[in-house]
C-alpha cells in the first residue's frame, strides 16, 4: 500500500512502461500528452474541462501532475463545469489531501453550480475545500 504521501492512479489493464521510476514527487507521469489543452500553468490556473468525468480523469490528473510539479500555488477553476462524475471527484479530493500534506495553496474560483451541488450532494464538499458558497481556499 502506498504511504500517504503519494498519489498514484494507474489507469488499464496492462502495466505501462511509460510509467517512470519512484520518486517523493506526487505522480508517475504515465503519457506526457495526455490532456495539455486545459492546463495554463504559467498563468497558475487551471481550468477543468465541462466534462470533468471518468473519460477525462486521466487528462485532469496529468495536468494537475504537471502544475504540482512546478508550482507552490495555483487556482483550479470549475467555472465550466457541467458533467462530473465520482471518478473526478475522487481524484480532486485525493489531490487537495496531498496538497495540504505538502503545504500548497490551492484556490477554487467559481465552481459551477451543478459542480458545488453534486461535491455537496455526495459528501465531497469538506475533501475538496469547497464551503457552502462554492469558493474555498486550501493552504
Amino acid at each position: 500500500m502506498a504511504d500517504s504521501s503519494e498519489f498514484v492512479i494507474l489507469l488499464g489493464d496492462e502495466p505501462s512502461e511509460k510509467v517512470t521510476e519512484k520518486t517523493e514527487e506526487f505522480v508517475y507521469l504515465l503519457d506526457a500528452e495526455a490532456g495539455r489543452d486545459n492546463a495554463d500553468v504559467a498563468g497558475k490556473v487551471y481550468v477543468l474541462p465541462a466534462d470533468s468525468s471518468i473519460v477525462t480523469v486521466m487528462a485532469i490528473y496529468q495536468d494537475l501532475a504537471e502544475i504540482d510539479s512546478t508550482h507552490e500555488a495555483f487556482t483550479i477553476d470549475a467555472s465550466k463545469v457541467e458533467n462530473c462524475d465520482t471518478a473526478s471527484l475522487q481524484l480532486l479530493s485525493s489531490y487537495m489531501l496531498h496538497a495540504k500534506q505538502k503545504a500548497k495553496k490551492i484556490n477554487w474560483h467559481k465552481p459551477s453550480d451543478y459542480f458545488c451541488e453534486l461535491a455537496a450532494s455526495l459528501d465531497f464538499s469538506k475533501y475538496l475545500g469547497l464551503d457552502e458558497g462554492g469558493s474555498a481556499s486550501l493552504g
